[in-house]
């Protein structure tokens, strides 16, 4: 008898016993990958299958109830030998981790060192003033520039997006975010001002292997800084300022030609060509597609990013708001030169012999050195496609400029003539007339918007509203376009003898937004 007890593992393990033994094994299995997972912080188990917790719910409830009295009858009254339950339910409990671990090792590989991967997920929740999270474009800067991507804030409230790793206790990463604002373009005072995310490698790296995340917090239009449950694989830069001037001194300022002033000077904050495609047809007075393609580019085979700078009649255009030296794209000459961007109405008035005056400023980058530097100017007339230019700034760079209207409300198609004419003079000095007189309807500036010929040698004039934003708008709905004549009609039946002629209407045909058989605002230009 004293043999048969310590020898268990010589004794019979019959079916039923080897049920018991696969259960608690079973058991024993999941608690101790349960535990694992409690202590590393990591979720091995999360949740189990509903076969094994509605039969373990059964079997724990047979044993609370009056199972436990005939199993421990049927165990008393059984002559037969009984195998040593602890021995066998310990050796199949390591037989079963060992297949855990075997097969997870057989599809995965190896473990890896979070460390060692080249990215890292970082986790931004910013504080807004406002209710309704908006868009944010995110801009990896350094130490290698990416492409901007805009980003929508998860169900969590939290913007998240990979960036290059591993880092260094030396080494920082820079990102700028901004808001994008499904806006029309708006004058404003300079660029916005963007929130800084700097981190840099934590020398004393977690060792419980959390997830390879970094979990920011931010205020708008400021800092971040680690939040409390950020895992520990970064540390903060050590001074804002000192990264700001890091930064900056690895990073060329975009270049200016002597027309091309200051970057903080007043200038457009204008939506870029992808917030345009997404904004509702009923909040902008539609734009202009414009598109710079590359012919041939000699010298340039050796840059991997661009900067660009957009100039409206010598005004900066600051693109969903960026300053210049985040309005930067990749570049591969492989693939050629291809760049298109959107322009709404600002205030275009005709103001050069009724042609807009578009320039584009090109800085080509291999990493932060200077390759080559390009200025290209076109003339433009507004809300019309824009004539086929061939821009030759530099031996063996050569580009097609063009671009197309792209028309978003269909109501708005009928304009106020209240001067056309032959004589481009007398177009000039009216529309200055105008201007000088000082009018206004429902509290909107009158401006005189001087219209080059389309198809007739016929320069117009026509009325213009300056609206909140700064932009003029000239082209109506019906029913406004009727208000509207109706007062100018007022103002030159009262005698004031601003509108030498009768003011009337003109209602848009398809075509008139082609560039017309005049081709007006046609100018070879090179930089």
């Amino acid at each position: 008898m004293n043999d048969q007890a310590t020898n268990g593992g010589n004794s019979r393990v019959l079916p039923l016993d080897a049920i018991v033994i696969l259960l608690l094994a079973c058991s024993l299995t999941l608690f101790l990958l349960w535990l694992a997972g409690q202590i590393s912080g990591n979720q091995i188990v999360t949740q189990l299958p509903d076969f094994i917790v509605k039969g373990f719910g059964a079997i724990w409830t047979c044993l609370t109830g009056t199972c436990v009295s005939v199993l421990l009858a049927l165990l008393r009254s059984s002559d037969s030998p009984r195998p040593n339950y602890i021995f066998w339910c310990f050796g199949t409990t390591i037989l079963l981790l060992s297949l855990v671990f075997g097969s997870a090792y057989l599809v995965h590989g190896p473990a890896s060192d979070p460390a060692l991967d080249n990215q890292i997920l970082v986790k931004l929740w910013v504080k807004f003033s406002q209710q309704n999270l908006p868009v944010l474009n995110f801009i990896e800067k350094y130490p290698h520039f990416r492409q901007p991507r805009q980003l929508n804030a998860g169900k969590d409230g939290y913007y998240q997006e990979y960036v290059d790793w591993p880092l260094t206790a030396q080494q920082e990463e820079r990102v700028d975010v901004l808001p994008v604002r499904f806006d029309p373009s708006e004058l404003v005072s300079s660029a916005d001002p963007p929130i800084t995310v700097c981190f840099k490698g934590n020398p004393h790296r977690p060792t419980n292997n959390p997830p390879l995340e970094v979990h920011m917090q931010c205020k708008e239009a400021g800092r971040c800084s680690l939040s409390s449950d950020d895992y520990g694989w970064a540390a903060e830069c050590a001074k804002q300022a000192e990264a700001n001037l890091m930064f900056f001194s690895l990073t060329p300022k975009v270049f200016a030609e002597a027309a091309l002033e200051d970057d903080s000077r007043p200038g457009w904050r204008v939506p870029s060509l992808t917030t345009l495609q997404h904004m509702a047809a009923g909040n902008i007075i539609g734009y202009t597609e414009f598109n710079l393609k590359s012919e041939s580019l000699a010298g340039l085979d050796q840059a991997d990013s661009f900067r660009y700078e957009i100039y409206a009649n010598g005004l900066p255009l600051y693109v969903d708001g960026l300053p210049p030296e985040d309005m930067r794209e990749e570049f591969n000459p492989a693939k050629g030169f291809d760049f298109s961007f959107g322009i709404e109405n600002l205030d275009f008035s005709g103001q050069d012999s009724g042609c807009e005056n578009i320039q584009v400023a090109l800085e080509f980058l291999k990493g932060d050195q200077t390759i080559r530097k390009l200025l290209l100017t076109r003339s433009y007339a507004a809300l019309r496609d824009a004539v086929v230019e061939q821009e030759q700034p530099a031996e063996g760079v050569r580009f097609v400029w063009t671009g197309k209207y792209r028309k978003l409300n269909a109501a708005d198609r009928t304009e106020i003539f209240a001067l056309s004419t032959s004589d481009l003079n007398e177009a000039k000095r009216f529309s200055a007339r105008l201007k000088n007189a000082h009018l206004s309807y429902n509290g909107m500036d009158v401006v005189g918007v001087l219209r080059p010929p389309l198809n007739k040698p016929q320069y117009g004039v026509i009325i213009g509203l300056r609206q909140s934003t700064g932009q003029v708008k000239f082209i109506f709905s019906i029913a406004v376009a009727k208000e509207i004549l109706g007062w100018a009609q007022g103002v030159h039946a009262s005698g004031s003898g601003i509108f030498r002629n009768t003011p009337f209407r003109y209602d848009l045909k398809p075509g008139d937004s082609g560039a017309g058989t005049m081709e007006s605002c046609r100018k070879q230009s090179a930089g």
